[in-house]
């Protein structure tokens, strides 16, 4: 992501998806090339996949897609995201089936995931120096897509507003509709983190998705969690929230079933692991570890969980209860390399190059309506402020 932009986009959802398409349809081969280099292909056959037959994967994974969240997508918000897909096809100059393919990563990795993990962590105005809530949030991902992260604000047309629709920023990647993070003009801010369940995959509305229409449409965390629980998922994750009021909520999600986490008076924290125990009965067993096929051998054998059970623990060895955080107090746990300050694949500050790096890290700030984004690991990169 260039440092000094910035990507805006004005109008009706096709218009919008368009513009952003457009905007970056000149690295789409880039992208294409990317994928090659997914971490669960063994690095002998990557010289050998073109980039000619990601694009024909790609797009037999699209088709399925499109069929699979199509009818909510429809049922849900009144061609909204069809519109924003169809327009981000036509600016990128791709296929509609390959539109949906970019857009639903987290639908095709969910059965086969190599802890592409994040953190979320929700501070109270009553918790921070500044007296005011903050949500601190590391993405956790393939660091071969890192430069393919952006920054969108995303602004309607000139009155009368279309569909009520709320500006917003958003972190989120080049040829994705969706978002990851983001806050509104009405003070809310949102942030996705992977689950991982033993649900089978259903009709749903991608998670990325969901975060963009919190910030589309609600008002308040009240409002996001009153919304999220009539639309259906089509894979697992936690969305978390603080509005600028300061309260402040975790919903856990699966196909199957999903349930609310609440501020008590200590911040709330996500990683990659449900903590409801209605959500444990369908996540992939503490147990479990990591078969020796198709996975790389840095992770075979492993234990799953590993990841999540080291950064919760290191994060609650931290965290003192009534403690008053300041903003360079929460970079630190963003930017922690553990007890023994070694940074790798267990730290809250991920360095794991060949599975998942902290590729960008953000602090949120609900009451003023601005973000703090840093590309890259946050223990050795700058944040740089970005606002409505």
């Amino acid at each position: 992501m260039p440092s000094n932009s910035i990507l805006e986009v004005i109008g009706s959802p096709l218009q919008r998806g368009l513009s952003q398409g457009e905007a970056f349809a000149s690295q789409k081969e880039k992208y294409f090339a990317a994928m090659k280099n997914y971490p669960n292909l063994p690095p002998w056959i990557r010289p050998l996949v073109l980039p000619g037959l990601v694009r024909l994967w790609l797009r037999h994974r699209g088709k399925g897609v499109k069929n699979l969240i199509l009818p909510v997508l429809s049922r849900s918000f009144s061609g909204d995201w069809e519109s924003r897909l169809e327009g981000m096809a036509q600016g990128f100059g791709m296929s509609l089936y390959e539109a949906y393919g970019f857009n639903s990563v987290e639908i095709l990795t969910a059965k086969t995931p190599v802890e592409e993990g994040c953190t979320s962590l929700a501070f109270s105005a009553g918790m921070t120096e500044e007296k005011t809530p903050i949500l601190a949030y590391n993405h956790d991902y393939i660091s071969i897509f890192a430069p393919f992260l952006i920054v969108r604000r995303n602004r309607v047309a000139a009155p009368p507003a279309l569909e009520n629709l709320y500006a917003s920023l958003s972190l989120t990647y080049q040829p994705a509709v969706g978002a990851i993070a983001g806050v509104n003009e009405k003070g809310l801010a949102v942030s996705l983190n992977h689950g991982y369940t033993t649900d089978e995959i259903r009709p749903g509305v991608p998670l990325a998705f969901l975060v963009q229409t919190c910030l589309d449409r609600c008002a308040s965390t009240a409002e996001a969690v009153a919304l999220i629980k009539k639309i259906p998922v089509p894979c697992g994750g936690i969305m978390t929230f603080v509005d600028a009021f300061g309260d402040c909520a975790a919903m856990e999600l699966a196909p199957s079933r999903r349930a609310l986490r609440e501020m008590t008076d200590e911040p709330l924290f996500s990683f990659n692991q449900y903590q409801m125990h209605k959500m444990q009965s369908v996540e992939i067993p503490q147990n479990a570890v990591f078969p020796w096929w198709f996975y790389p051998v840095l992770l075979r054998g492993k234990k799953f969980h590993q990841f999540n059970r080291a950064r919760k623990e290191r994060y609650e060895a931290l965290v003192k209860k009534g403690k008053k955080w300041s903003r360079d107090g929460i970079i630190k746990i963003l930017s922690d390399h553990g007890a023994e300050n070694r940074p790798g694949r267990l730290t809250i500050c991920r360095h794991q190059p060949e599975t998942a790096d902290t590729v960008a890290s953000a602090l949120i700030y609900p009451e003023k309506r601005k973000m703090e984004i840093c590309v890259g690991n946050p223990c050795r990169n700058e944040y740089r402020r970005f606002a409505l």
